[in-house]
């Protein structure tokens, strides 16, 4: 209301009261009348109509991986955090792991892994070296072949080779001063031991996967969720629909991690 409203009412207050009145019912009506055009808001979903479990379980799962899924573990600031590097096997590829990866990476962890196919690191000699057929070719060989130790040999030298190499290229590209945690699931003690040596001033620690009992396919990854008819065939094994084992072990990796910071302080 105006200065010029408010001293026209002075003068006749029972005018003005009774104009007021009458603005006020037209606003009341005017505002009823835009709120019947409006168009009604769409309601709001329900639960049921979220989408389903059944829909997407790994994400479902990975969701549920909260603080109580990694009891005790209270990770330091993501900028302190050390870059977690892995090298795949040949009978088993970086998808073969990702279950795994991604506990990791919920937890702030950056995981840097790397599937080679060199020319100067062939675990074959012939086609079976391509990135199609290599991890089928050694499957083969080491489950359904006559065990063939020089074969074994080959791979764990070519493994440790390309595992140096993967490091190298890291450091490259994070700087000299990067820190990285080391993990392996085909090398022994003493050879991912001798890496760590090799690169002592970036490498805080490391951890072997075989190390974790309840992990019941080592080198060839978390086939229970990433390749059930391996798993079921050739060991055993049911599709895993919970995710317990890489949730598991990525809990033991964590802690294992957790205690090298620590002790670097």
């Amino acid at each position: 209301m105006t200065l010029k409203k408010n001293t026209e009412s002075q003068e006749n207050p029972a005018s003005e009261i009774q104009k007021e009145a009458e603005n006020s019912n037209e606003i009341k009506e005017e505002k009823t009348a835009e709120a019947a055009e409006s168009p009604a808001l769409p309601a709001q979903p329900t639960e049921e109509a979220q989408p389903s479990d059944k829909e997407n379980p790994l994400a479902h799962n990975l969701a549920e991986s909260t603080e109580d899924d990694l009891q005790g573990s209270s990770p330091t600031q993501t900028a302190d955090k050390p870059l977690i590097v892995f090298l795949s096997n040949p009978q088993a590829t970086t998808t073969n792991y990702e279950p795994y990866f991604m506990f990791l990476a919920a937890k702030g962890y950056t995981v840097v892994s790397a599937d080679f196919y060199l020319r100067d690191a062939q675990f074959f000699s012939d086609f079976k070296n391509t990135r199609l057929l290599r991890r089928f070719a050694t499957i083969k060989k080491l489950l359904f072949d006559a065990k063939d130790e020089s074969f074994e040999q080959k791979a764990k030298n070519i493994s440790k080779r390309n595992y140096e190499t993967l490091l190298k290229f890291i450091l490259e590209i994070y700087g000299e001063n990067q820190k990285v945690f080391l993990i392996t699931d085909s090398l022994n003690i003493d050879e991912i031991y001798a890496i760590r040596y090799k690169f002592r001033k970036n490498a805080i620690g490391v951890f072997l996967l075989d190390s974790v009992k309840e992990y019941k396919t080592p080198t060839y990854g978390f086939i229970e969720q990433t390749d059930v008819l391996l798993a079921q065939t050739q060991f055993k094994l049911k599709r895993d629909k919970t995710l317990f084992i890489p949730r598991y072990v990525a809990n033991k990796t964590i802690k294992e991690i957790e205690k090298q910071l620590r002790r670097q302080k």
